[in-house]
Order: C-alpha cells, then sequence, then structure tokens
C-alpha cells in the first residue's frame, strides 16, 4: 500500500512539472491586459519579409469594420515583437520610409519580470502616414533567427500592433507569421 502511495505522489508531481511547463509555452504576447487582440480589427497591418538576417514588418492601411471600437482607431502607437531578452544586443533596427532610412531603438517592456518584448513606441501613424510613406521596420541579427523570436510555434514571428481606441479602449491585433 505504501509503495503504491508513493508511485501516485510521484505521478502527479510528474503531472505537476508537465502542467507548469505547458503553462509557460502558452503565454499570450502581447502582455496587454484588456486588449483586443483579434487579427485584422484596425486599419493597420504589416507584412513580413525575411531575407538572411534581416526580417523587415512593412506597414499598409486597410478597411477595418468601422463600427467596431478597434475599427474607428486612427493611429498606430506601438509596433511590439515577441523576442528573446537576452538576445537584446544582437539586432540593429532602421525605420525606412519613401523618403529616409535611419537607426531605431526600441526598448524592452517589463511586465511582472518578463522583458521578452521588444516595444517601437510613439510611432504616432495615421493611416494616411503609412499608405503614403510606406514605412518598414526591418531588424537585422548577428545571430540565427531562430535565437531572436518567439513564438508559441516553431517558425514563427508574432507581433502586435497598438492603437488606443475610443472611450479608453485598448486595440492590439497579433499575429504569428511563418518566417
Amino acid at each position: 500500500m505504501r509503495s503504491t502511495n508513493l508511485l501516485l505522489l510521484a505521478a502527479l508531481g510528474l503531472l505537476c512539472l508537465s502542467a507548469t511547463a505547458t503553462a509557460r509555452k502558452t503565454k499570450t504576447f502581447p502582455n496587454l491586459n484588456n486588449c483586443n487582440q483579434t487579427p485584422l480589427t484596425t486599419p493597420f497591418r504589416a507584412n513580413v519579409t525575411v531575407n538572411g538576417l534581416t526580417t523587415c514588418f512593412s506597414f499598409y492601411a486597410a478597411p477595418a469594420n468601422a463600427s467596431e471600437p478597434c475599427g474607428s482607431v486612427t493611429s498606430l502607437e506601438r509596433f511590439q515583437i515577441w523576442a528573446k531578452y537576452d538576445q537584446r544586443k544582437t539586432f540593429d533596427a532602421t525605420l525606412k520610409t519613401d523618403k529616409t532610412t535611419k537607426e531605431v531603438f526600441g526598448s524592452w517592456a517589463n511586465k511582472n519580470g518578463n522583458r521578452d518584448e521588444l516595444v517601437f513606441s510613439k510611432l504616432n501613424w495615421t493611416p494616411e502616414f503609412v499608405t503614403k510613406s510606406k514605412p518598414q521596420i526591418c531588424i537585422t541579427l548577428i545571430r540565427d533567427i531562430k535565437d531572436f523570436y518567439l513564438s508559441n510555434t516553431a517558425g514563427t514571428v508574432t507581433f502586435g500592433l497598438y492603437s488606443p481606441g475610443p472611450r479608453n479602449s485598448k486595440c492590439c491585433p497579433a499575429y504569428s507569421v511563418a518566417v
């Protein structure tokens, strides 16, 4: 009877370890409370292209359902990438528009001890600006792409587009794209 109880306790312990590991793998991004993360809900979108060690996010405007709170947003405030904080010194970032190219610096969000969000903030891009200027944020790595990006699915990059919505709502559609 005693050995059966010990086996049962050991099995329960393994189940608990397994559940903890699973919970860590399935965390959400971006880590914003009360934020609508549904894709395609704002007029802002991004295409992702990879060329060697460079990943470019090309922003564009698209119609959204204006009768929904996130469909009527007028500004893209932040662009967030789910990336490994410990790789923070292994990349350069540039902002390209139709007229300029300049180096940009993101910051690493610290939310509940989790720093794995690279944030480019204070963009304040309107749909008109995005359509006219065709902005791109490009990340050039010095190491393999798999060492930099985090995602719930292998071989993808996950990013969020944050816009303040009406009546203090938050709109942050999140996308995972194969790279």
